[in-house]
């Protein structure tokens, strides 16, 4: 089915998956606020997922595999397994559609009670480019706040009040004031000084989501990723595409419209974690600029790790 199908054979499967965000925030909400979200364990690749993220995830799955039936599901609470079983990562990578979440999107900062964690879902259809995500939605329980696309337009709802996204253009001037994001891992590695010797602002929020959301409302100019997985980007690559926010190959420059096999690495240490390179999801307006920033000891921060 193409997505004009889905969307006729399913039509309220916007609001639906926008539900299920919701409920999915409402789930992990409830263990924010109870002790029992300090139960976790430590996966092969050193990172965190607690007894929240299972039972957030088994709901996801429940209810996202009956909204586009016959639909592959890949999520970080299973993603271990799957990288060992060569059969079902055939099928899924070759499936016609494919359901990307992640639980809880900051388990480090849920587990330690500092709130910026959220949901994310993303529906992506099979194409010569990979799975390109279409649908998405995010969720930011504590903030009450949704974001979410029909493929054709984004919105933002917080605290009751839904707006349009619209494409972003910076002046020279907001592109040196405002922020770029990171996510932890490169955060230690990338400190920006500007050609006029001075250094550009960056965060790194402990939620890849947080830092994306940032950047499709404008607060952010872009941010950088290497070692992200692929239910980290999904949702917010499908929230950005409508008004122009995309992910591109930092080295070439190249758009990247679609998650393939070969952009990840299945290492039981890395498993579904990018692999040997470095994305910026931004505008066009702003990637010649993030491209060319150059890398703290002066050198062009292009292809740099």
């Amino acid at each position: 089915m193409t997505l004009t199908e889905i969307v006729k054979k399913f039509p309220y499967i916007v609001d639906n998956i926008n539900e299920v965000a919701l409920e999915a925030g409402t789930i992990a909400l409830n263990y924010f606020n109870n002790t029992n979200y300090l139960t976790s364990k430590v996966k092969g690749d050193g990172s965190v997922l607690t007894i929240a993220d299972a039972a957030v995830e088994k709901f996801l799955m429940q209810e996202l595999k009956k909204l586009v039936p016959g639909s592959f599901f890949l999520g970080e609470e299973d993603s271990e397994r799957m990288t060992s079983d060569q059969e079902y990562l055939k099928q899924l990578f070759s499936s016609e559609h494919l359901w990307s979440v992640d639980p809880i999107d900051g388990t480090n900062n849920f587990k330690c009670g500092y709130g910026q964690f959220g949901v994310s879902i993303s529906l992506l259809k099979n194409s010569s480019e990979g799975h390109v995500p279409v649908l998405g939605a995010v969720y930011f329980p504590l903030a009450d706040w949704l974001l979410y696309t029909n493929s054709e337009t984004s919105f933002s709802i917080k605290e009751g009040r839904e707006a349009r996204l619209s494409p972003l253009e910076f002046t020279e001037s907001q592109l040196k004031s405002k922020i770029i994001g990171l996510n932890a891992d490169e955060a230690n590695r990338f400190a920006f000084v500007r050609p006029d010797g001075k250094y550009q602002d960056v965060r790194a929020a402990g939620s890849t989501m947080h830092i994306m959301a940032a950047t499709v409302t404008g607060q952010a100019i872009g941010n950088y990723f290497g070692t992200c997985h692929h239910w980290d980007v999904a949702s917010l690559a499908a929230v950005g595409a409508p008004i122009g926010v995309k992910m591109y190959d930092l080295k070439t420059g190249e758009v990247v419209n679609g998650l393939k096999r070969e952009m990840f690495t299945f290492n039981p240490k890395k498993a579904w974690q990018f692999d040997n390179n470095v994305y910026v999801f931004a505008s066009k307006s702003a990637l010649p600029y993030l491209r060319a920033l150059p890398h703290e000891n002066g050198q062009p921060f292009v292809g740099e790790r």
